[in-house]
């Protein structure tokens, strides 16, 4: 098991800021680990000193505005979704997660390229069997942030993907740190 620390450098802190536009059912409270973002959730605003999450195959994303000190995670199931009504994104898939952190980004009056995301997670659960994987959903899930952000101009400044076993990530929405454990001990 490793715990890793990924880190934007620190800014200073900037006046006002949005409160949290929050989508998805939403869990868990405590003051040590702050919001827990379940499966398919969605958090993007700065009231929240942490936000947290334990991943698989699933992949997350944190956006981070250093200079607004506002950031927002998402935790997607799926690449995509067959069916997409713009007017409302399902984040439980990476298209959707990534409409909803465009439209909380323009209604926070930012610009995409002002954000630095970190993608997370995209392991897998089983042990492969004669080389061969069980599933490609990690990966399929892995190139779907990297595609997604490169197309809106986001840059990716961090990354702790693939490999297998699962994952949780602690989000410090005011400073754009995040922890990562991972219990790699699958076999």
């Amino acid at each position: 098991m490793s715990i890793d620390r990924i880190m934007v450098p620190r800014a200073a802190p900037a006046p006002g800021g949005p409160s949290a536009n929050v989508d998805w059912p939403l869990t868990h409270r405590s003051a040590l680990m702050g919001l827990e973002l379940p499966p398919g959730g969605f958090y993007f605003g700065a009231d929240q000193p942490r936000v947290h999450t334990l991943l698989g195959s699933c992949v997350s994303i944190t956006w981070w505005n250093r200079e607004r000190r506002i950031g927002g995670m998402c935790h997607y199931l799926t690449p995509s979704r067959a069916s997409r009504d713009p007017a409302h994104p399902d984040p439980r898939c990476a298209d959707g997660a990534m409409a909803l952190f465009r439209q909380r980004a323009a209604e926070a009056g930012t610009e995409l390229s002002s954000y630095a995301a970190k993608i997370f997670g995209g392991g897998s659960q089983f042990a492969e069997r004669g080389g061969l994987a069980l599933s490609d959903i990690p990966d399929r899930n892995v190139e779907a942030a990297v595609r997604l952000l490169a197309a809106d101009g986001v840059p990716v400044v961090a990354h702790h993907v693939g490999g297998q076993g699962p994952r949780r990530i602690i989000f410090e929405v005011a400073t754009g740190d995040v922890w990562v454990r991972h219990d790699n001990s699958l076999s």
